[in-house]
Order: C-alpha cells, then sequence, then structure tokens
C-alpha cells in the first residue's frame, strides 16, 4: 500500500468513524434499502470496460446511493460495496487509494454540497432536484471519478501517460452521461411516486416553505 492509499483509506474510516450513528439509524430503519443499494452498486462495479492502457471503467451508483440513503448511510453503503466487489474479485484493487476517493470520498463531498447549495437558496423546484442534482450531480460524480484515476494513475506511472489521457477523455463523456441518466431518471420516478425512498428529498422542509 503506498503513502497516497493509506492516506484516503485513513480519511474514510474517519468519515466512517464520524458518521457510524447516523448510518446505523437509517440502516435500522431501511434494512432492505441499504442491502439493495450495496448490491447494486457492487453489480455495476462488476460490470466494467476495459480500455486499452489498462483503464478501467464502471458505473458508479454512488449519486444514487447518497441521495436515497442520505451522506452517511450511503458513505457506509458505498464502503461495502468497495469491499464485497473486492471479494468478488478475491482480491483487492490494485490501487484502492484510486477508488476509496472516486467513489466514496469525491460523490461524498459533491452530492451533499449540492444538496446544501439547494436548502441554502431555498430552491423548491422539483426539476432542480431530479435535473441538477440527480442527473447533474451524477456526472459530476463521474466527471470526478475519472480525472482523479487519470491524475493518480498518471502521477504513479502506470502505464503510457498520453495513451491515458486519451482514454479517459473518450470515455469520460459518454460514462458521465450514462450514470447522469441512469440516476436522474431513477430519482425522477422516486420524486413522483415514491418521495419517501428519499432520505435527501426534504421540499416540505427548506427553510421559509412549507
Amino acid at each position: 500500500m503506498t503513502p497516497t492509499d493509506g492516506l484516503f483509506l485513513t480519511l474514510v474510516l474517519a468519515l466512517l468513524w464520524t458518521t457510524r450513528r447516523a448510518a446505523w439509524a437509517v440502516a435500522r430503519r431501511r434494512p432492505l434499502a441499504v442491502a439493495l443499494l450495496a448490491c447494486t452498486v457492487t453489480s455495476l462495479r462488476m460490470m466494467h470496460i476495459s480500455l486499452p492502457g489498462g483503464v478501467e471503467l464502471e458505473l458508479l451508483g454512488a449519486a444514487l446511493t447518497l441521495l436515497m440513503l442520505g451522506s452517511a448511510a450511503g458513505s457506509w453503503t458505498l464502503c461495502i460495496a468497495l469491499a464485497l466487489a473486492a471479494l468478488a474479485y478475491g482480491a483487492w484493487p490494485v490501487a484502492p487509494g484510486a477508488d476509496l476517493l472516486a467513489t466514496v470520498l469525491l460523490p461524498g463531498l459533491i452530492i451533499p454540497g449540492l444538496l446544501l447549495l439547494r436548502r441554502h437558496y431555498r430552491v423548491r423546484e422539483p426539476f432542480v432536484y431530479f435535473l441538477g442534482i440527480g442527473f447533474g450531480g451524477a456526472a459530476l460524480t463521474m466527471l470526478a471519478a475519472s480525472l482523479s484515476r487519470w491524475l493518480l494513475e498518471t502521477l504513479a506511472g502506470a502505464g503510457n501517460a498520453a495513451a491515458l489521457s486519451d482514454a479517459y477523455l473518450l470515455a469520460a463523456p459518454m460514462m458521465m452521461f450514462a450514470e447522469g441518466f441512469l440516476t436522474g431518471a431513477l430519482v425522477t420516478g422516486a420524486v413522483v411516486y415514491a418521495p419517501e425512498l428519499l432520505e435527501t428529498w426534504d421540499d416540505a422542509t427548506l427553510p421559509g416553505t412549507g
């Protein structure tokens, strides 16, 4: 394990420790949702695409998990999915630091950050939630994941730098659209038909509204 891997692992462990009570409260209320999302994210990680230069791409499901379970339980669920995928592969990822950064830490900053902005500006329009945060936020998490992996792999000297750049540049827009479309469609359906499934859907409790 490199110092970079150790740093990101320490940050994730600190995140899990500080959110354990909130995560457990959600897990006790919605154990089936946690289990289903953990299995879904694990399945998405298993359905990866291999590109020239050793680049591995897969959908994250991180934004969907964080929107449905909240940042605390969502972060725990993403870590569980990462561990399940490692068990399924029979080995820990070659670059665990890059995986933790791309699939847990960055989404855990982006999605709660967008939710805070929505709450700060008291935006009630549903399309801002499912289009701006569901679609746009998910696409942004994929962009951040791709850029972070490209940067870490380039700095580590993993493969040809030009080949890595070309592979990520080619794949990033397509993966962003796929991630955004999947998350946006599911979040839209939940807002319309079953808003109680979304821990972060707080339209009725926005300050100054209701």
